[in-house]
């Protein structure tokens, strides 16, 4: 009887010079396998869930339930940036990284942003004395001094050093818990735009 010959399929090699084998080869490439339309798809899902949970919550919750929502949301994406920023260090490309990270990277950040700016809103209403120039601020307001705590974090505080601000408000350096809370959103905006940098300088 004629032997039947199969074929094994060609392995991938890595970046040392060894073949991988099949299934982990496609559990590297699983980031791939979706497309740009999906990506973008899965982080507005998220961001439209994260806008209406915080939306909600402004609306029809106390202002003590709803800035405990705004709270536990900004905390969980902290932890979200900080797991991802430390834990795929060693990863060499951003195809290398798992699909639920890309995610984290871009989904964390914007909640971070949201959830921030309701923290705020929130607190201004239970202490006018938290901020500077807030008489009568909206969120929209506070949304804005996220954005321009952001840009401080880009350009290495040069906006604050020429006096340039995108949003009148200022926290109070007198008050502990303001002045921790932006510092510790300001680090958090660093370490992602870090991460971010790294994975496509890497790319």
């Amino acid at each position: 009887m004629e032997q039947i010959k199969q074929r094994r399929p060609v392995a991938q090699k890595a970046p040392n010079g060894r073949r991988k084998p099949n299934g982990e080869r496609k559990q590297a490439n699983g980031g791939k396998q979706h497309g740009l339309v999906g990506k973008i798809f899965d982080l507005l899902f998220y961001a439209v869930i994260v806008v209406c949970m915080l939306t909600v919550s402004l609306v029809w919750l106390p202002k003590w339930e709803a800035l405990v929502t705004a709270t536990v949301i900004f905390l969980i994406s902290a932890g979200m940036i900080v797991h991802v920023s430390f834990s795929s260090v060693q990863r060499q490309t951003i195809h290398e990284a798992p699909y639920h990270e890309i995610n984290y990277k871009i989904f964390s950040p914007f909640a971070l942003v949201f959830s921030f700016a309701v923290i705020c809103y929130l607190l201004n209403g239970f202490q006018p004395k938290f901020f500077i120039g807030t008489i009568d601020a909206s969120i929209a307001e506070f949304s804005i001094f996220a954005v321009d705590n952001i840009i401080r974090v880009i350009f290495w505080d040069l906006p604050e050093v020429y006096g340039l601000a995108a949003s009148p408000i200022t926290h109070n350096v007198d008050s502990l818990i303001i002045s921790t809370l932006v510092f510790l959103f300001r680090v958090l905006i660093g370490l992602s735009l870090i991460k971010m940098v790294i994975l496509f300088l890497r790319n």
